[in-house]
C-alpha cells in the first residue's frame, strides 16, 4: 500500500492528467463527449466524492469514477498508469468508491465490461464481481435539435420534467435520495420524460440560479422540485421559486395542500408554490418520497394541458371548453 496515496478529485487542475491517463489506458476506456470538461464538471455537481485518483511520485497514476442515483452504484473509468500496475492501486481505488457507495445507501453497484476484454473481466472476478444474466442495449440518441423536432411532430403531448432535489444531507452523500428516483419513476408511469435530475443543497441563491437558468433553456415543459419547502430555517426552495417565476399558480398549490390535509394535518405546514417561468411549469412538492408523489398525482391530470395552455397550443382552447 506504501508509495501513492487515494483522494477525491479536484477539477478542473487534475482534469487533463486523468484524461491523458484514460487516453492510454487502451481498448477499455471509450471516450467520449460524456468526458469532456462541461459534462464531468456536471457529473461532480451530483457525486462530488465518488471521482477518485491515485497519486504516487507527485503525479496522478490511477482514477476511478462511480455514480449513485439514490439505488444503484454504477463504476467506471478504473484506469492505471501501465508503469505503476501490479502495486495494488486499481484494487485499492475499487475498494474506496465501493466503501464511498455503500455508506450512501447502495447495495449493488454495478460496471460494463465488453466481452471481448477477457483480461478485465478476470481482474474484477479477482475483486469479487460477478458476470450478470442481461443483455446490454444501447443507442446513439439524436442531437437536441432533432429531438425537439420529433417532440412539435407528435403535438407536443410529451412533458419533458426536470427533477431538482434540494437536501443539504443528499448533496452531501449522507443520506440517499429517495424523492428524485420516486419521482421519476413516477413521471415514467405517466409515459412523460425525465429529461434531467440533480440534487442541490438548501442554498437560496444556488436554487434560484438553477431554477431560472433551466426555465429559460427551453429545455423543460414542467420541473419538480422535492425538498425544503417546510418550516425549518434551511427550506428555502418556496423563496427562490417565487424568485424566478413570472405568474404564480396558486391552484396548484392550493390542491396538493387539500389533498394532503386528508392524510395528515402536517400539510398545513407546507408552504409550496407553484408558478410559471417563460413556457416552463415549476412546481414545489414535499421532501418526503410518498408525500411528493401523493402530491404529484394531485395535480398530475392537469398538467399536460397546462403546458398546452403555455405553449400556445391551438388544441389548449378545445380542452377548456371540456373542463
Amino acid at each position: 500500500m506504501a508509495g501513492y496515496t487515494i483522494r477525491t478529485f479536484r477539477f478542473p487542475e487534475d482534469y487533463q492528467a486523468v484524461y491523458d491517463l484514460w487516453s492510454r489506458a487502451g481498448p477499455g476506456i471509450q471516450l467520449r463527449k460524456s468526458d469532456e470538461p462541461e459534462e464531468i464538471a456536471k457529473k461532480l455537481q451530483r457525486d462530488p466524492d465518488l471521482f477518485l485518483v491515485a497519486e504516487a511520485d507527485g503525479r496522478i497514476v490511477g482514477a476511478v469514477m462511480g455514480g449513485f442515483d439514490g439505488r444503484r452504484g454504477l463504476i467506471y473509468h478504473l484506469a492505471v498508469d501501465p508503469l505503476y500496475r501490479g502495486r495494488g492501486i486499481g484494487k485499492a481505488l475499487m475498494a474506496e468508491v465501493e466503501r464511498r457507495l455503500a455508506a450512501k445507501g447502495c447495495i449493488r453497484a454495478y460496471l460494463l465490461v465488453t466481452q471481448d476484454n477477457a483480461e478485465v473481466i478476470a481482474y474484477y472476478r479477482r475483486l469479487g464481481w460477478e458476470e450478470m444474466p442481461v443483455v446490454t442495449m444501447g443507442k446513439n440518441l439524436p442531437p437536441p435539435a432533432e429531438l425537439e423536432q420529433g417532440h412539435a411532430q407528435k403535438g407536443g403531448n410529451m412533458l419533458r420534467v426536470a427533477i431538482l432535489t434540494v437536501s443539504d444531507r443528499s448533496y452531501r452523500g449522507e443520506r440517499p435520495d429517495l424523492s428524485g428516483p420516486a419521482l421519476a419513476d413516477q413521471v415514467h408511469r405517466h409515459g412523460w420524460l425525465v429529461a434531467h435530475t440533480e440534487i442541490l443543497p438548501d442554498d437560496l441563491s444556488q436554487l434560484r440560479d438553477t431554477l431560472a437558468a433551466w426555465a429559460d433553456s427551453g429545455a423543460y415543459d414542467l420541473i419538480l422540485t422535492t425538498g425544503g419547502t417546510g418550516l425549518a430555517p434551511r427550506d428555502v426552495t418556496p423563496e427562490a421559486t417565487r424568485a424566478v417565476i413570472e405568474r404564480e399558480a396558486p391552484g396548484l398549490a392550493e390542491a396538493m395542500r387539500a389533498a394532503s390535509l386528508r392524510i395528515t394535518p402536517h400539510a398545513m405546514l407546507s408552504r409550496a408554490v407553484a408558478g410559471v417561468r417563460g413556457h416552463t411549469l415549476i412546481i414545489n412538492l414535499p421532501g418526503s418520497p410518498q408525500a411528493a408523489v401523493e402530491n404529484l398525482e394531485v395535480v398530475a391530470p392537469i398538467l399536460p394541458h397546462a403546458v398546452q395552455l403555455l405553449r400556445g397550443s391551438p388544441h389548449a382552447e378545445a380542452g377548456h371548453r371540456h373542463l
